[in-house]
């Protein structure tokens, strides 16, 4: 063997590895967009809105169930990040008062209103939990899966004692 068969077999064993594991992969694409109004002359009060999208993909649900503790740390630090902006700093201690609505489309469009970070934080979890269940269930775990979560929260009194978060949280394939 030549010193130039060692890239050629190199990319071989590359693309040999890559088909191997494809079988067995999962996608997640985590997406934020911000946006900062500005203020008209009448209202001074700082407010923003974020909208969150985290979208899990894989060859079938048991995958997407292997993967739920993840994708629930990723979808609950997301609104964490959303408090910790409407406080102002993360080491605040301005409480922030959070109304949440969130929709499961992946179980019948079941909706859950709740108030508090801890009791949406919970919610959003067991939601999470009830689509990725309901579907496996449904399609026998065998077929390519889904599950987006998209997260749109307005905070307004940014960095005040006044500080409120409205989230609307759906879950859908």
């Amino acid at each position: 063997m030549n010193n130039h068969n060692i890239p050629a077999m190199s990319i071989s064993l590359l693309t040999i590895l890559v088909l191997v594991f494809q079988t067995q992969t999962s996608i997640f694409f985590p997406r934020t967009f911000g946006l900062l109004p500005i203020p008209s002359l009448s209202n001074h009060t700082p407010s923003i809105s974020i909208h969150t999208s985290n979208t899990i993909q894989a060859n079938n649900f048991n995958i997407i169930k292997q993967e739920e503790a993840s994708v629930r740390k990723a979808i609950l630090s997301g609104i964490n990040h959303v408090i910790f902006i409407a406080k102002g700093s993360a080491k605040s201690t301005i409480p922030v008062s959070v109304d949440a609505t969130i929709i499961n489309q992946m179980t019948n469009s079941r909706t859950d209103t709740t108030q508090g970070v801890n009791m949406t934080k919970s919610l959003v979890a067991t939601e999470l939990a009830n689509a990725i269940n309901t579907s496996n269930a449904s399609q026998n775990g065998q077929q390519p899966a889904k599950v987006v979560v998209d997260n749109q929260a307005t905070c307004s009194g940014i960095a005040t004692p006044s500080a409120a978060c409205s989230f609307t949280i759906a879950i859908h394939g």
